[in-house]
């Protein structure tokens, strides 16, 4: 899986890789039906083939002894791709695995903040105080703030969706992507993503400038009312870091 899902990184895996991917694929269905179906689900997936990637899901699910582990991975791929919507359906559909596990709490709602889906991401932080976690919700003051703009999370992954394709159109790739509630000078609130690449901070620098003047004027509404607002970050460590 890890070299499948190393396609997204590179936006695309070459044909040599891709075929011999598929080739394991056939001897590992003999022994592990499960794990096939999810390495296929993740190629349909790198080339848009969404659908497709579903049906292996699905087969998949089947095929699992660990349900609640093949969503999760599942929601994984669908993050990757930038597949937004499929992520908030799949965790919906799997709410009731996911919501009896602390580790399967904290990623989902994970993935699901940094799709910008921030308010399904605090429905399912709930869930992990009667487990005994500490994870709490972590939106609550910029949702009320959304609502007051008749601003919708739907606004807020609109952003989340138009970073994704500028930098896929860059051929550039984020490894994560955070999101946090920030505190202005005027007592509002702000939900900030900021989007962590693999690249050197001047490449990244370039990188978010361009995106953040590519902005259209009547686009984006939640990120021109200031509301959601988005950077870029290197993830690469200098030289003067690792001193």
């Amino acid at each position: 899986m890890d070299r499948a899902l190393q396609g997204f990184r590179t936006h695309g895996l070459s044909d040599f890789d891709r075929k011999r991917i598929e080739k394991e694929c056939a001897s590992l269905a003999a022994v592990d039906s499960s794990g096939a179906h999810e390495i296929r689900a993740c190629l349909a997936a790198q080339a848009g083939r969404f659908d497709e990637a579903q049906e292996e899901f699905e087969r998949a699910l089947k095929a699992s002894d660990n349900r609640l582990g093949t969503a999760v991975r599942h929601l994984i791929i669908l993050t990757a791709a930038g597949h937004t919507k499929g992520v908030l359906e799949i965790a919906r559909n799997y709410r009731h695995l996911i919501r009896n596990d602390p580790n399967a709490i904290r990623t989902v709602s994970h993935m699901l903040s940094g799709c910008g889906w921030v308010g399904f991401a605090d429905e399912i932080r709930s869930e992990a105080a009667r487990l005994g976690s500490d994870l709490r919700p972590a939106f609550g003051p910029i949702l009320q703030e959304l609502k007051k703009s008749d601003l919708s999370e739907t606004d807020v992954v609109a952003v989340v969706d138009y970073v994704n394709s500028q930098l896929a159109a860059h051929k550039a790739f984020a490894d994560k992507v955070t999101a946090s509630s920030v505190a202005m000078e005027d007592g509002s609130f702000a939900l900030l993503f900021d989007f962590a690449l693999a690249r050197d901070p001047e490449e990244v620098a370039d990188l978010e400038w361009e995106l953040l003047s590519g902005i259209p004027e009547d686009g984006l509404p939640a990120y021109l009312s200031r509301q959601v607002q988005f950077g870029l970050s290197s993830s690469v460590v200098g030289d003067a870091d690792k001193l």
